[in-house]
């Protein structure tokens, strides 16, 4: 039963590299690798809804969007340091 969920995880992990690195594009490859944290935040989020005020949710939120900004630069600057791209998210602030 283990190394049925483990070839489970790496078919997952494999097809979701693929995914990320089939673009051409590099800001699109920085967007890709950011989706488990967006969908980490979205699951917190929506988790969290029937008990949480309208207010936590919304810091919930920007937490979350904070990350995958802070996980988007952290990508660029590992995988693409020698050349310059510029993406839609480096004019934003966090």
């Amino acid at each position: 039963m283990k190394s049925f969920f483990v070839s489970i995880f790496v078919a997952l992990l494999l097809s979701y590299a693929g995914y990320v690195l089939i673009s051409t594009e590099a800001c699109v490859r920085i967007e890709r690798a950011t989706i488990p944290v967006k969908w980490g935040g979205l699951m917190i989020s929506h988790f969290a809804k029937p008990w949480a005020f309208p207010e936590t949710i919304a810091r919930i939120e920007l937490y979350s969007l904070k990350s995958r900004l802070n996980v988007a630069n952290f990508v660029q600057r590992q995988f693409y340091m020698d050349e310059q791209v510029v993406c839609g998210w480096n004019k934003f602030d966090y």
